[in-house]
Parts: C-alpha cells; structure tokens; sequence
C-alpha cells in the first residue's frame, strides 16, 4: 500500500525544518479495503502523528482529527498554503475559528 502526502514548513521561511507532514492513502493501491478518507498526519519530521478522516472539499484538500474526530483540522489549499485549525475549546455548536497557524506545504 503507498501514500501520497505534503511535508509542511514555517510559512515565511518555507524551507528548513519539516514541522508537519498530512498525508492520506493512494487509492491506485487500494485492493483489500477502502481507505479513501484516510488520512495522517505526522508532528514534526517523524513518524509520530494521528490517524486523520481525509476529504477533498472543493480543491482544498482537509483532514480532522481528535477526540470527537473532528477537533483538530488542516486545510491544504491548491497554492501550497496549509492552514491549522483548532475547534476543541469553541463554544458547542460553533463551527469557525481563524487558523492557529499558517505552513508552506510541497508534496513529496
């Protein structure tokens, strides 16, 4: 089984030290199960992460994780720009936040 993923810098610098690869499951490859809405996401250049539900939304390309599934999310938009968001401390039923944070992503 392969998988395709983007590894994630400090958006300024766009280079340096990789602080976050996402990732998500080749479907090509997929021949016992179906992992379409698989994904990863692995926390600063290792193999350390979370396993992620991964969808396209229109041509951003997003993952959520944690607890309830769906407290942590990443965006990757088509230009490269990955943004990080954080809805675990929302009021309930609160559904936008601002990114916690800004990368510059490049497939691998």
């Amino acid at each position: 089984m392969s998988f395709v993923s983007w590894v994630c810098y400090d958006f300024v610098r766009m280079r340096g030290r990789i602080l976050l690869e996402v990732g998500r499951f080749d479907s090509e490859s997929m021949s016992e199960a179906d992992l379409s809405e698989a994904g990863f996401v692995l926390y600063d250049g290792s193999s350390s992460g979370e396993l992620a539900f991964y969808r396209r939304k229109g041509v951003n390309k997003r993952w959520d994780w944690g607890p309830s599934g769906n407290d942590y999310a990443f965006v990757l938009e088509p230009d490269g720009t990955g943004r990080f968001l954080d809805f675990s401390n929302l009021p309930e039923r609160e559904t936008s936040t601002t990114p916690d944070s800004l990368y510059h992503c490049a497939g691998r």
